[in-house]
């Protein structure tokens, strides 16, 4: 069982991983066993704590996707206001030796 194959995940597994090709994989494979094996609570649990992860993982993208697009859009919204007002806020102190 340990070196059996991990299973082949679809297009729409891959995306609802995040694009983390390894991770829809590892929920796919939890989640066989977990149904292999319906009275294991260890199986069910780990398929839980697996799923969880994938939520986690889903949402961080999402998160900083639409943090990159406000970013992006910012500037058109602003007349490149909000690029002036971020370069003077990252500009160095002090020495630049």
């Amino acid at each position: 069982m340990r070196d059996a194959e991990m299973p082949q995940i679809t297009a729409r597994e891959k995306v609802l991983s995040a694009g983390d090709e390894n991770l829809a994989k590892q929920v796919k494979d939890i989640n066989k066993w977990r149904d292999t094996y319906p009275d294991s609570g260890d199986l069910a649990s780990n398929a839980s704590q697996a799923q969880r992860h994938a939520d986690v993982v889903r949402g961080s993208w999402a998160v900083a996707t639409a943090l990159d697009v406000a970013d992006k859009g910012a500037d058109s919204a602003t007349d490149d206001g909000y690029s002036r007002m971020k370069d003077r806020m990252t500009a160095p102190v002090g020495s630049q030796w």
